[in-house]
């Protein structure tokens, strides 16, 4: 129901707020892929949204329990319902608590879905591959494999881009303007030495949405720098008040009258030929009083 993935973002800030505030003074530790999946039990809603991610939290499980169940609430969840697995706003669940065991009738640690239901396992795998199942006394990894050979797979990892501009709402809920950024630098592709070059088509796709989302879902108001050196990227960028060119508008000749035309600041460093032969061309020294 309604934004999956925005639900999720927020429930994690909440699950990160002080206890004082009812949140769990969670620290966020590892989070990965999302998944979808269809629907179990009624089928007639939205296909499920899942991801895990690893916390430490000062509470011990059943007063984390409660942080849980207070953030359903404030998405409008009836805890009281008889049905349960109809479509709801977002729904948060303990998977495992370091290696304890509970068997409470409010509380089951670890959580009774893992082993059967791949769109608890498959998120969980991501991060805990390793990690012991406590009661099977075998790792998350071969928990997943074991269900995965006994039934076709039912969920689906996520394409980054599909989310992307959703993803960046936890840490622009800051407000950079406000803490005091003046310019954020957007990058498609590493120039660092003996990184490979991506093509043109695939820095757009990786730096244009960001900088939409900054402008337009997140109203950042300082300057955003795209930081590469080609004219291509540079024009597709609407939004980014500066390019950030690191070949100093020599790695493509069109780069300068880009810049031009678009009427934005250019920033020009030095770079020595490209990302696999920098390293190589230690030589600064010329006959020519010119570098």
């Amino acid at each position: 129901m309604g934004n999956r993935l925005e639900n999720i973002s927020s429930a994690l800030d909440q699950l990160c707020q002080p206890i004082e505030l009812g949140g769990a003074n969670a620290k966020l530790l590892d989070t990965r892929f999302m998944y979808e999946s269809e629907p179990m039990y009624v089928v007639n809603q939205s296909q499920f949204l899942n991801t895990a991610c690893k916390i430490s939290t000062p509470l011990d499980p059943f007063d984390l329990l409660n942080v849980l169940k207070s953030i359903k609430k404030s998405y409008g969840r009836d805890l009281d319902k008889s049905q349960s697995n109809g479509p709801q706003p977002i729904d948060i669940d303990i998977l495992m608590f370091d290696s304890q065991l509970t068997n409470k009738d409010h509380l089951k640690i670890p959580h009774i879905g893992m082993s059967s239901r791949q769109f608890v396992s498959e998120p969980l795998n991501n991060i805990a591959a390793h990690v012991l199942h406590p009661q099977h006394c075998v790792t998350i990894g071969s928990l997943l494999s074991r269900l995965t050979k006994s039934e076709p797979s039912t969920v689906t990892q996520i394409p980054f881009r599909k989310f992307i501009k959703m993803s960046y709402s936890r840490a622009f809920k800051m407000d950079t303007s406000n803490n005091g950024t003046d310019i954020i630098d957007i990058g498609g592709m590493s120039t660092r030495p003996g990184a490979d070059e991506v093509t043109t088509k695939e820095e757009i796709c990786r730096t244009v949405p960001v900088i939409q989302a900054l402008r337009e879902t997140h109203d950042v108001k300082c300057h955003i720098s795209i930081d590469t050196f080609k004219s291509d990227v540079a024009r597709a960028a609407a939004g980014a008040t500066i390019v950030n060119d690191v070949s100093g508008g020599q790695a493509d000749p069109n780069m300068l009258t880009t810049v031009a035309k678009l009427g934005v600041l250019i920033v020009l460093t030095h770079m020595r030929s490209d990302s696999k032969t920098m390293t190589s061309l230690i030589n600064y020294f010329f006959s020519s009083s010119l570098v």
